[in-house]
């Protein structure tokens, strides 16, 4: 699965048509030499500086507020973070209406670039050191005081023995609230609270999208796919299916990446470092020669949960009425057998059939 560069669709062969490209932005003592990456707020480039060092220029849409915003606030939380978990920023200016930057260029693999090549899956060995690779990367950024809130394979570097983490436009300090602007961010990656637009995010949205990120690793796909959408109405309501069904995941493993995927984010992993002693255990149950890392008492409390609001749904069954399990629900039509409930945000369903 790869994505255009020129209008950021996915395509699974590579071949994709779309309206003639842009040309190339401009920035006067930089010489542009390809382009890197395309979004609907900036392009990024490789071009030659002053110096002849080569770099990575991220250009704004020209005249457009918000994108001047993302990338100030890029700005300032790649200077916070700093290497080597993220690009070095170089330099900083405005070509006529659009403000710049100019960033360390990493030529590395890209995590989505691994799993294209290797075809989804990764091997279990593979899976273990770039799993922990992510989700250290994520904690140092946690441990600066941001939430990245864009994390997916193509915003993953891969070192060797580190990931490195791109594109901060929609990081915020964990301390901050914002006024909802409609959806932002990419849907395979985006959690709950994201799709929902709420305007509390914090840490938890990056594990989540770390938990699809390892489910994809496993699976060889993301737990959803479709239309945009469709995946975040998934996201919002769907319990995903098991990665098992779709590739050999041992228990352990499957029920940490399940829990990243909680929909109330109280019952995920509270932390990037909890998340990391969970998985290292899971891989450890699963390889006895693997020694685990050490719990850490701090991590492992859990907060109060959050209220959360269920939909309600439509489901048809061809059973007898006694012998379907029901949630705060009742038989709208006994003679067609279809049922209304509400599913429980945990997923969990009880009988509340009369004489049941």
């Amino acid at each position: 699965m790869t994505r255009c560069l020129d209008c950021g669709q996915r395509t699974a062969d590579g071949r994709h048509s779309c309206p003639a490209p842009a040309p190339l932005p401009e920035v006067p003592g930089y010489r542009v030499e390809r382009l890197l990456g395309r979004g609907g707020f900036a392009t990024v480039v490789a071009a030659l500086g002053p110096d002849g060092s080569r770099v990575a220029l991220k250009i704004a849409s020209a005249g457009d507020a918000i994108a001047a915003e993302q990338l100030a606030n890029e700005e300032a939380a790649l200077r916070e973070v700093g290497p080597p978990v993220v690009p070095a920023v170089l330099g900083a200016g405005r070509a006529g209406e659009s403000p710049w930057l100019a960033l360390e260029l990493l030529e590395l693999p890209t995590l989505g670039d691994r799993l294209d090549e290797g075809g989804g899956a990764l091997s279990r060995g593979e899976f273990a050191s770039r799993a922990a690779a992510l989700i250290d990367a994520a904690a140092a950024v946690h441990a600066k005081g941001y939430a990245h809130l864009d994390l997916k394979p193509e915003n993953v570097f891969l070192a060797p023995s580190i990931a490195r983490l791109i594109d901060f436009g929609l990081a915020r300090r964990l301390s901050e609230t914002r006024a909802p602007r409609g959806f932002a961010g990419t849907a395979e990656y985006a959690s709950p609270e994201q799709c929902e637009e709420r305007s509390e995010l914090d840490e938890r949205a990056d594990l989540y999208a770390i938990g699809v990120m390892l489910y994809e690793m496993l699976a060889g796909r993301p737990p959803f796919t479709g239309a945009p959408n469709d995946v975040r109405q998934a996201h919002a309501g769907l319990r995903p299916p098991r990665p098992s069904a779709f590739a050999p995941v041992t228990p352990a493993i499957e029920q940490v990446v399940l829990r990243c995927l909680a929909k109330d984010r109280a019952r995920r992993y509270q932390t990037a470092r909890e998340l990391r002693v969970a998985l290292d255990q899971a891989l450890a149950a699963s390889d006895p020669g693997r020694t685990p890392a050490p719990v850490d008492p701090a991590a492992a409390a859990r907060p109060k949960l959050e209220r959360r609001q269920a939909g309600l749904l439509f489901f048809a069954s061809g059973a007898d009425a006694g012998s379907v399990y029901i949630v705060e629900g009742q038989a709208l039509n006994p003679r067609e057998r279809t049922l209304r409930f509400m599913v429980s945000q945990n997923d969990s369903i009880s009988s509340s059939l009369p004489g049941s």
